[in-house]
């Protein structure tokens, strides 16, 4: 046979692959009156390996029925060992020596020349068999007692490390006495699991590869009809598999109904998730026995291939992936013969050296193996088929439907084209734009082939107009391919799919990207897929015990001796707990007096308190009461609970306790809370290598343990001290917080981004739904992500900033970086997506009613008009937590003041 034509790079790898070969004597020039055509096949790391066409010579080649081994066989071996080495051998088929004499059969032609093998290539059909045969010979006395082969495969078992080594010097032995090699990147030596033919071994289990089965466990829930009925034509085909199907399926099927309302509930969800582990457990996917023959069934579609392996009507792996770009403009049957080709591949290990039958829906596809004529790469799928013992067969209709369904899960399809609404314009805008006047001359003249002009429009290859930059005609495409209820507002790319199908102008990309970018819409209903912003930025540490504590409350908890929460209170230098039982409504007042009965008693008065945004800590009768006293409040920023993390983990901690030790209605906790405390103040804090009561009163007090030593006469009771002081004690706990402080910095970083703004810079916030009582009967996956923009009107700290909030918004204005992102405003049309958006979220609500009007007073200030406020009682609080409310934020009780106000004017 003649040589196959080459494209240069081949050209070059085949001169260099030439003389390696040649000189390492593996190849020789021939005056061989044979002959068979070179062809290269692609590996996994890219690289290229040389093949030969010897389809010629092996049909006149008398097979070699040396058996394959059996892999079921083997992993019986392999099952019960503990520890495994696995080798494969480097170029294994050029290790062998061809039979002097049979040298010119192997001759190969090339355009540098003709030579012959000295060594075995691959390519010829009884390679598989002499390989297989010469494993089994050099080492047979050791099979099946420490080495099992497949090939050039190798896994060396043993029950123990000292065995295995000795098993591995005897393996290297037989490999140096024979002149063997193995590649060393693709050996695992000495683990407790090994990967051996699709499977994994190890622990005296057998389990399959997750590869085989990720087209099905990765398959994602459907969001429309169309999609559920691929997943159902999947499942439906193994129902006589699958115990109770229609029972399974009973919610799914319900949503195919004509005329249901997509309801996509979490019955709907379960019964999804249950389908896909129906047919992904026993008795659908089985391990393969290798006595019986195998089925391949594969399809493919415009966008996908897809395939599954089968025998005796039970599916053993599934296999799917999408099409390139270069496969997507194949042929049908080239693209057909690309999912045969991909799953035998994929299946090798499986398939060779055993007959089966592959079966396809496209007739054309059948007669490939007697296709007389072969383009290059038709040529190259040959020489690797050459080597499998299979028939092709056609299977019409729809008994492929598994195959058909992993081709055309509707997540890989391509989008529809949209029809253009905008010719006439188009037509218009041609003599307007110069650059594109130039190419309609070039197309009419015949000095172009890439554009042509059809009834007044520029087309270019694959028939997209191509658009003038006239008037706003490429920004109404894009609004059209992006803002519209069928394109659903996409990301950057996918818009650029839908324009790109039908469209094209210069820099499109950058116009689409800046468009999607500056979309108002998106900013604020889509999250960010990024690391979360800002940098830790840790509390101080405080001087000594006491000087602040964080505060918090653990709420909604049952009855229990007239209780109903639990304000806990951390000590932030020694980690001293206090946990003190409160009312389930417990006040602002009640909070307070519980915090000097068991705090400022003892302790005396902290410095600071770091707090939550918690109504009771936001209330004036609190903050005026420490202001008075000379003790600052820290609350944590809007919706960033993560900077009071200290108390909310001790809160988990108590949790924990409550649970191991409460009864089963839950009613007696209050009583467990002294010994709880004590629990919790006695364990050693990782952060100061300290107990809480060591830092808080100098020494650790007696435990049960303790006491029993101190009665115990034998023992010194000057044993039982301390043998440091207080102060060293403090010093220490100084210096191991100042570590722990650096090490969790590092550590959160790792998995942060820094994300800085500048006063006047315009942010999205993020405000979350629950907090807003106005949203309480909406679903929050429909309610927008952010609100704003807003302008940042200062700098808190390091990481935090002030936004100049709507005053309609009772809400702190100080949020942390990772609650913002920037905004990207619309230079060309500012208020784009404004007009169509609902009303931002900024409304004054308030979580109590107005009980009552008790005062009203009028406020001057310099240089602000002068406002009246009304001193309110709300309902459900007491006297001394009312407080003072301007008229303007008080709209919503209109008729309160009105009534007030009425009655303060009566004469009666």
């Amino acid at each position: 046979m003649a040589p196959y034509r080459m494209a240069p790079s081949e050209l070059a790898e085949l001169r260099k692959q030439l003389d390696e070969l040649l000189t390492t004597g593996m190849l020789r020039p021939s005056k061989a009156p044979y002959g068979a055509p070179v062809l290269f096949q692609k590996k996994h790391d890219g690289s290229l390996r040389m093949c030969v066409d010897y389809r010629a010579l092996n049909k006149v080649t008398i097979k070699n029925r040396y058996p394959i081994p059996l892999i079921a066989d083997l992993f019986d071996r392999l099952g019960g060992a503990k520890v495994y080495t696995k080798m494969d051998l480097q170029k294994g088929y050029y290790q062998v020596r061809i039979a002097e004499g049979d040298e010119p059969k192997t001759a190969c032609v090339t355009r540098y020349g003709s030579f012959e093998w000295l060594v075995m290539p691959f390519g010829l059909t009884n390679a598989p068999a002499t390989f297989c045969t010469l494993m089994n010979q050099i080492f047979q006395p050791y099979l099946d007692q420490f080495v099992v082969a497949y090939l050039d495969d190798i896994v060396i078992y043993s029950d123990s490390m000292e065995e295995h080594v000795t098993h591995l010097q005897t393996v290297f032995r037989v490999l140096r006495e024979n002149k063997l090699y193995v590649k060393r990147e693709k050996c695992t030596f000495a683990t407790e699991e090994v990967q051996f033919l699709g499977h994994v071994i190890g622990r005296g289990k057998l389990k399959m590869d997750n590869a085989k089965i990720s087209a099905i466990t990765d398959w994602e829930a459907p969001t429309k009809v169309p999609e559920l009925r691929s997943f159902l034509g999947l499942v439906n085909y193994y129902r006589r598999f699958i115990e109770g199907y229609s029972k399974k399926a009973a919610p799914l099927t319900e949503l195919l109904k004509k005329g249901k309302v997509w309801d996509w509930s979490d019955q709907c969800k379960e019964a999804f998730e249950e389908l896909k582990a129906a047919v992904i457990r026993e008795p659908v996917l089985v391990l393969p026995d290798f006595t019986n023959p195998f089925e391949v069934q594969t399809d493919a579609s415009d966008f996908a291939i897809g395939g599954v392996l089968m025998q005796e009507g039970h599916p053993i792996a599934f296999e799917s992936r999408k099409l390139n770009d270069t496969e997507r403009r194949y042929t049908v049957q080239e693209k057909e013969m690309t999912a045969v080709v991909h799953c035998l591949r994929v299946w090798r290990h499986y398939l060779l050296g055993s007959p089966f039958s592959v079966k396809t829906d496209n007739v054309a596809t059948s007669y490939f193996q007697t296709q007389k004529k072969l383009s290059p790469k038709q040529a190259r799928w040959q020489d690797f088929l050459a080597e499998f013992d299979f028939t092709l067969e056609y299977k019409p209709g729809k008994g492929n439907v598994v195959a058909d369904a992993l081709s055309r899960k509707a997540e890989l399809a391509s989008i529809s084209q949209a029809e253009s609404t905008f010719l006439n314009r188009v037509r218009e805008g041609l003599d307007h734009d110069p650059t594109t006047k130039a190419l309609v001359k070039l197309a009419l003249e015949g000095k172009t082939l890439r554009f042509w002009v059809e009834d007044g429009i520029l087309y270019t290859k694959g028939r997209r107009v191509y658009v003038p930059s006239y008037e706003s005609l490429q920004r109404d495409i894009i609004r059209e391919c992006h803002d519209t209820q069928w394109a659903g507002n996409p990301g950057q790319k996918r818009t650029m799919a839908l324009v790109e199908a039908v469209y094209l102008w210069p820099r499109m990309r950058d116009t689409v990207e800046l468009y999607v970018k500056t979309c108002l819409v998106c900013q604020q209903d889509k999250t960010e897929n990024k690391q979360p912003a800002g940098l830790l930025e840790p509390l101080p540490i405080p001087e000594r015990p006491w000087e602040s504590v964080s505060l918090d409350f653990i709420s909604a908890l049952p009855d229990s001796e007239g209780f109903g929460s639990i304000m806990v209170i951390i000590d932030r230098f020694s980690k001293y707990g206090t946990f003190v039982a409160c009312p389930r409504d417990c006040t602002v007042e009640g909070a307070a007096r519980a915090f000097f009965k068991n705090v400022v008693k003892f302790w005396g008065l902290p410095s600071n308190i770091v707090s939550d945004r918690d109504p009771r800590f936001t209330r004036k009768l609190w903050t005026e009461l420490f202001k008075i006293l000379e003790t600052g409040l820290k609350f944590s920023t809007s919706f960033h609970p993560q900077i009071d993390g200290q108390t909310e983990r001790a809160n988990s901690l108590l949790e924990c306790y409550l649970r191991h030790f409460v009864s089963a209605n839950q009613e007696d906790w209050a009583k467990l809370l002294d010994i709880a405390q004590f629990s919790y103040n006695l364990q050693r804090s990782e952060a100061t290598s300290k107990s809480p009561f060591e830092l808080a009163t100098g020494q650790q007090p007696a435990t049960p343990h303790v006491l029993a030593m101190t009665h115990n006469e034998t023992r010194s009771p000057g044993a039982q001290k301390m043998a440091k002081t207080w102060e060293d004690h403090a010093d220490f706990a100084r210096v191991c917080l100042e570590k722990s402080r650096k090490r969790m910095k590092k550590c959160v970083d790792e998995k942060r981004r820094p994300l800085e703004f500048k006063v006047g810079d315009q942010v999205l916030v993020k405000l979350l739904p629950h907090q807003f009582k106005i949203f309480r009967s909406m679903h929050k996956g429909l309610i927008r992500r952010y609100e704003g923009p807003f302008a940042i009107t200062a700098k808190v700290g390091n990481i935090s900033y002030k936004l100049d909030l709507p005053e309609t918004l009772k809400i702190h204005s100080v949020f942390h970086v990772s609650m913002l992102k920037p905004y990207h405003e619309d230079s060309e049309d500012q208020s784009r997506g404004q007009s169509t958006r609902a009303p931002p979220i900024m409304t004054k609500s308030y979580d109590k009613g107005i009980e009552e009007v008790l005062s009203s007073k009028v406020v001057r200030k310099r240089g602000v008009p002068r406002q009246t406020h009304f001193l309110i009682k709300w309902k459900g609080l007491p006297v001394s937590e009312a407080t003072w409310e301007s008229e303007n934020n008080l709209w919503q009780f209109k008729e309160h003041l009105e009534a007030f106000t009425t009655t303060r004017a009566s004469p009666n």
